[in-house]
């Protein structure tokens, strides 16, 4: 959001023959386009500006409003040029301040623009802008706990700021602080004397994930009374209404119409992909299973266009996966292997323990029980060794290299590291044992072998074609790795690569691995589990018996999989695949050495 604050008056008036505008007239003109500006009649600003422009080049305030005009247009960094021009003209103002570190913002300069913000609290800690836009800029950036922090002195400064409140509110949810965000929504909207169908709808969607299903639909409608077309609250509504009606027909049958009656084709990509998410999921309910794919193709085909729309790169998690095939030879691994056979833990604390696996292999369902263990705590989804990638590709020689030689200090300086990111990321180090659970450090493995030595990994397995067609069915949050998704072609090329590095790491690598088997961990959680607590050498605790009373009293589950893991231990996943076999057949034959290799074959 921009900030224009120019003085007022009347509007200058030069003609043939008169003598230049006055000062009055110039301020009269700014205030007029500032107006303009705040209501986004940009054409008439623009005019404004340049009209004092041409009487007076470098007047700073035309050169900001100028700016901003631009920025609004999408030319960030001619917006940045202007203002800075202004700038060395009015010198330091703490509202310039603030739009330089929007354009930089808006330019992907992240550190840039948290300069131009600090110097703007530097000039004036009290204006609550600063901390609104630098709380956009670091929940862009996904840094979450900064953020949260931010957005909290925005509060502090002042406790009327709907805005401070909903950015707080949203980073909350990010989190899996949904409780939270409630409670920041709903004091947001105290302060407003409108409804604010935003906030509105985050209590509807933080409820749902808390999975108080009557609670969401209750603040469901009350959105889709005000917004009879909102498509997130219809997507709550039909879901709270889904889980509390597992296999009723004629409620689903009724759900399936609404959403039916939908034009999808009206609405946004992104809303399309919630219309055709929910009905495909009615539709498998239903066992209307080709019903169910033409719409899974419907949802990948929307959430397609949206990668195109925010211009995502679509192939390079998978090219970095290609990569690492390329250059994790056995010779490389067995030199890491080697090298780090001589790193032992030396006092670093214990070892840490990662469960991985391919996405929607059961790892939120596992990360639940081991969770609800007294002694265990599970750190969600951070991107954690990410860290120490960039660390080591910093190194001398590059990541390949380096990977093979690592020395002690170096290796210390890592462990250190990692230690801090599980601080940021509320690492209890009172528990016995922290678990990080990152399904798709999968591929990270050799840095995992070359860091921690002795780290326990837990291998989430689940039929190769179950897991990939439920990657395919399933409405992710867009990134660089789920993208991969929005067809079971890539979908089961990413799986072919990914598990086939698996397979080399620990054909060449000294790892300590216990596998769990989704298949076997619903039909018998006990006889699943309890080799994987004498694993880590824990004694049976029973609440690991019920995740989904952990899972409810947790509140904080940011995967995809909440109202699975809420819900008691079901076997209607498994075998799912074979529902759609005549569906997705030409890529089954890919998987074969899959199946095969983790023993699935018939």
């Amino acid at each position: 959001m921009a900030t224009v604050r120019v003085p007022g008056g009347a509007v200058p008036q030069a003609g043939a023959g008169q003598r230049g505008p006055t000062s009055a007239d110039i301020a009269a003109a700014l205030h007029r386009g500032g107006a303009h500006f705040a209501a986004r009649r940009f054409k008439e600003a623009e005019e404004m500006a340049r009209l004092v422009l041409r009487f007076e080049p470098q007047q700073p305030d035309a050169l900001h409003l100028l700016g901003l005009v631009v920025m609004a247009g999408g030319k960030a960094a001619e917006a940045e040029r202007l203002m800075l021009q202004a700038l060395k003209k009015s010198g330091p103002h703490v509202v310039l301040l603030v739009n330089l570190g929007n354009a930089a913002r808006a330019q992907k300069k992240v550190e840039k623009a948290l300069k131009y913000y600090d110097q703007a609290e530097a000039l004036n800690p009290n204006h609550e802008d600063i901390y609104i836009e630098r709380g956009i800029l670091l929940t862009t950036n996904l840094r979450y706990a900064e953020a949260a922090a931010t957005f909290d002195q925005a509060i502090a400064l002042n406790p009327t700021n709907v805005a401070a409140y909903s950015g707080a509110a949203h980073v909350a949810s990010e989190l899996g602080q949904f409780r939270k965000s409630i409670t920041y929504c709903e004091a947001g909207l105290a302060q407003s004397s409108e409804p604010v169908i935003e906030m509105m709808a985050m209590i509807a969607v933080s409820t749902e994930r808390l999975s108080e299903l009557d609670a969401a639909i209750e603040a469901a409608e009350k959105v889709l009374a005000l917004v009879p077309d909102h498509v997130a609250c219809l997507r709550v509504l039909t879901k709270a209404q889904r889980r509390q009606n597992k296999g009723n027909k004629d409620v689903l049958v009724a759900l399936k119409r609404r959403l039916e009656a939908v034009d999808a084709v009206a609405v946004s990509s992104e809303d399309a992909s919630v219309v055709y998410s929910e009905l495909a999921h009615i539709c498998d309910e239903l066992g209307e299973y080709e019903a169910a794919y033409g719409y899974f193709q419907k949802l990948n085909g929307s959430r397609s266009k949206v990668i195109a729309e925010i211009q995502l790169n679509e192939t390079g998690y998978r090219r970095y996966v290609e990569t690492l095939n390329a250059g994790m030879t056995p010779a490389l691994l067995q030199k890491v292997k080697a090298n780090s056979a001589a790193l032992a833990q030396d006092g670093a604390g214990p070892a840490p323990v990662f469960i991985i696996g391919f996405p929607r292999s059961g790892t939120t369902l596992l990360d639940q029980i081991m969770d609800a263990h007294k002694d265990v705590q599970v750190i969600e989804e951070r991107p954690m060794i990410n860290v120490l990638r960039r660390a080591i590709e910093a190194l001398p020689g590059g990541f390949d290299k380096a990977l093979q030689n690592m020395r002690a200090p170096q290796v210390k300086r890592l462990r250190d590291m990692y230690r801090r990111e599980l601080e940021k990321n509320g690492a209890d180090f009172s528990k016995r044992i922290i678990i990080d659970k990152m399904p798709l450090n999968i591929v990270h493995v050799a840095i995992i072998a070359a860091v921690f030595p002795d780290a326990k990994i837990i291998l989430a397995l689940r039929h190769p074609a179950d897991s990939c067609l439920s990657c395919f069915m399933q409405d992710f949050v867009l990134n660089s790795a789920m993208m991969n998704f929005t067809s079971m072609a890539s979908t089961v090329r990413l799986y072919d690569l990914v598990m086939g590095l698996w397979q080399r790491y620990e054909a060449h690598l000294d790892l300590k691995v216990q596998r769990v088997r989704y298949e076997n961990l619903v039909a018998d959680l006990r006889a699943e589990v309890s080799p994987v607590l004498d694993f880590l050498g824990l004694d049976w605790d029973e609440a690991v018996s019920d995740p989904a009373a952990h899972a409810m009293a947790r509140g904080t589950i940011r995967t995809p999989s909440y109202a699975q893991v809420t819900q008691p231990i079901y076997k209607s996943a498994t075998d799912r695949w074979r529902r759609y076999a005549p569906f997705i057949a030409e890529e089954l034959p890919v998987l074969d050495k899959h199946v095969a290799y983790f023993g699935y074959a018939d």
